[in-house]
């Protein structure tokens, strides 16, 4: 990646921390393959004390190598609870709008989408939740992935 490139998406990491976040986590693939049977962890601690009216924006993040053809991804997300109450979401981001424009930042050979898979959210319980993220594409091995994230963002 050259020095341009870098810059550009430093700007990017840095006005989206202004987003008010209160987690972010992100797995890389240094393969840059995701098996359709290895499921990605992530671990909030809600401390859901001070106001039980909060609600939350859940978003799940995605880097990938722009070659790849896909014009639509798809997830299944499995949420548990402290309690180990769990609910699954099924999550597909299209590539492109109705018009055929990007929804994604595609810079040089990388593009970055988000998209969020629960909004006003609110977290019940006290305590750990699990975020686990399967890609539910129609091959086994999902190739040109470089890393899939999950941010926690306060609702308005």
């Amino acid at each position: 990646m050259d020095q341009k490139t870098s810059f550009i998406l430093l700007i990017f990491t840095l006005l989206a921390s202004c987003q008010n976040y209160v987690y972010k986590d992100y797995h890389e693939f240094k393969e840059q393959k995701w098996s359709q049977n290895k499921g990605i962890s992530f671990e909030y601690k809600s401390e859901n004390t001070e106001d039980k009216n909060q609600t939350y924006n859940l978003l799940l993040t995605l880097r990938y190598h722009v070659a790849i053809a896909d014009e639509l991804f798809q997830f299944k997300i499995r949420i548990t609870a402290p309690s180990g109450k769990t609910e699954e979401k099924a999550l597909s981001i299209p590539r492109t709008d109705g018009t055929g424009k990007l929804r994604s930042e595609e810079l040089g050979d990388l593009g970055d989408i988000e998209e969020a898979f629960l909004k006003n959210y609110k977290f019940e319980e006290s305590g750990t939740y699990k975020f686990e993220i399967n890609h539910a594409m129609l091959m086994d091995e999902w190739g040109g992935i470089l890393g899939v994230g999950i941010k926690v963002q306060k609702a308005n």
